[in-house]
């Protein structure tokens, strides 16, 4: 559990960085003050909510792989290899196996 969260930790970490890697290469020497904290405050503020969708989606995939019954407007990435609402066959039968996909792609990276 405590290599989870150092793992947790870290990432974080290298998405605050890239975060400012990528405010310095859009600052603009036109820009007024405020408008450098807005364009601060959306990157990172996009950035971060981006990698908190990701964790939604991993933690989707491994306890609850299932699509919804009714029609989801924006899915992440991950939704399409859900299992379809309701296919209790293929969710019991298939269910390790993407458990082990999800724990395969994270060992890699």
């Amino acid at each position: 559990m405590t290599r989870q969260i150092d793992e947790l930790i870290r990432r974080i970490s290298e998405l605050e960085d890239e975060l400012e890697q990528e405010f310095v290469k859009k600052r603009e020497a036109f820009q007024y003050m405020i408008e450098r904290f807005n364009c601060f405050y959306c990157s990172y503020g996009n950035g971060l909510a981006g990698y908190f969708r990701e964790i939604a989606a991993r933690t989707e995939q491994y306890w609850c792989p299932i699509k919804n019954g009714r029609r989801i407007v924006a899915s992440h990435s991950r939704y399409p290899r859900f299992f379809e609402y309701g296919d209790a066959e293929s969710y019991r039968r298939e269910l390790a196996q993407l458990r082990a996909e999800l724990m395969d792609q994270e060992a890699k990276q």
